[in-house]
């Protein structure tokens, strides 16, 4: 599917859909996972020739779950108070990075916070891509996230004998 315009990749995803509703199983590997969600019921991911995981869009929506992340000093402290005020049952504290997964507005929060006078330094919504489970995945993500400033170019990377790092593959059966 590389290579097309964006109207050859609708007629494409509807022909694949089409056959696959008629039981016609297809296997695709691509690069552009974005792609592959919409049109996919099962996926794996390989890298360097291995299997990593393998397992269908529902179970990969699942695992990456959006959230509300905050980061702050005392971050205990807001977990425990928003836990109170807003009755919060599925958070955790990562990298001093307090991670909300309840089904709750981010307004409700940002009100808590100034209501009880909490100061943060940032409050996101975040919502994972297949993008990012895969580099979670192969353990690159933060590496892939807290990079310093890259060479302009991969042959400067290659000349400073930086490995390069694999690039993402899906293999996806319907």
């Amino acid at each position: 599917m590389n290579g097309l315009d964006p109207k050859g990749f609708i007629e494409i995803r509807d022909v694949i859909l089409k056959l696959n509703s008629e039981g016609i199983t297809f296997l695709i590997s691509s690069h552009i996972l974005s792609e592959l969600d919409r049109i996919c019921n099962k996926i794996g991911f390989i890298s360097h020739g291995r299997l990593l995981k393998e397992l269908s869009i529902e179970e990969l929506h699942s695992a990456s779950k959006p959230r509300i992340i905050i980061d702050a000093v005392n971050i205990s402290n807001i977990e425990e108070t928003l836990k109170k005020e807003l009755n919060l049952l599925d958070t955790k504290i990562e990298n001093n990075i307090l991670n909300i997964y309840d089904d709750i507005d981010i307004n409700e929060i940002i009100k808590s916070l100034v209501s009880n006078n909490i100061k943060v330094n940032n409050i996101s919504k975040i919502e994972e891509t297949i993008e990012t489970y895969y580099m979670k995945l192969i353990g690159g993500i933060l590496k892939w996230l807290t990079k310093s400033p890259m060479p302009a170019s991969p042959a400067a990377l290659v000349q400073q004998n930086v490995p390069l790092a694999p690039s993402p593959r899906v293999t996806a059966s319907m």
